[in-house]
């Protein structure tokens, strides 16, 4: 059974008081393709991944709106995710590909060496980014030399990974299972943790991370693994988590 202590002290609101609080802020149509992912950074800086193989660039203008600002087009095919650091952005396509970007959105390296779409990519830190493929495994890279430095295998199929804030990392697959790594690629620990596909992570602050998945539900997880809560509710495939 979900242990829920750790939510004792969390006040969750009622969401039928609190709908009419929201409204569409802006629409941000420029795509021909879907929408696969969106990152945002500290600089007010948007960016959209989308099927038809391009990023879309959006700056924050003074009013705290987003203008259009470029687009970007070094993949060959659907771009999959978007991942954000301090001095680049990264990208990763079906075209097999990562993409280093700077901060003016020049492509200054591309990491290969993943035999299927990457279908996910996280910054570890300044030194190493973490992606994950169709082919079922993870991979550590160096950013800065775009070598391998550890492979992480195991998984049956596609591949989602996340780093997490103690230092682990965290993956998870279309075989429901999650598996805890060590950054030096060291496997910790695997458990079953959905019925379905998973498809997303999230940080949960002070406590650990959440989990989402085609069998409909949202797990919160500590950082060891331990499960916290199930979240219940949707009737069909959650395919993110924030």
């Amino acid at each position: 059974m979900a242990d829920e202590s750790a939510f004792d002290d969390v006040e969750i609101p009622s969401s039928s008081n609190n709908l009419e609080e929201f409204e569409l802020s802006q629409s941000l149509a420029v795509h021909s393709g879907a929408v696969r992912c969106l990152a945002t950074d500290d600089l007010g800086v948007l960016l959209s991944g989308s099927i038809d193989k391009s990023v879309k660039v959006f700056t924050m203008n003074d009013s705290g709106k987003y203008d259009f600002d470029r687009e970007t087009t070094y993949h060959d095919s659907f771009v999959y995710d978007i991942a954000t650091a301090t001095d680049a952005y990264y990208t990763c396509s079906k075209d097999k590909k990562i993409i280093k970007m700077d901060k003016c959105f020049n492509p200054v390296a591309e990491f290969l060496g993943h035999e299927m779409v990457v279908s996910s990519v996280e910054v570890i830190d300044n030194e190493t980014i973490i992606s994950g493929s169709w082919d079922a495994t993870a991979k550590i890279w160096d950013s800065k030399t775009q070598k391998e430095l550890f492979k992480l295998e195991g998984h049956a199929h596609a591949v989602k990974v996340m780093p997490l804030d103690n230092g682990t990392i965290v993956t998870g697959s279309q075989d429901g299972k999650i598996r805890l790594w060590s950054k030096t690629g060291s496997f910790i620990k695997e458990w079953d943790a959905h019925s379905d596909i998973i498809r997303d992570f999230t940080l949960v602050k002070e406590i650990g991370f959440a989990s989402c998945s085609n069998d409909g539900t949202a797990n919160v997880w500590s950082m060891d693994g331990s499960l916290l809560q199930e979240l219940n509710g949707h009737d069909g495939f959650i395919f993110s988590i924030l």
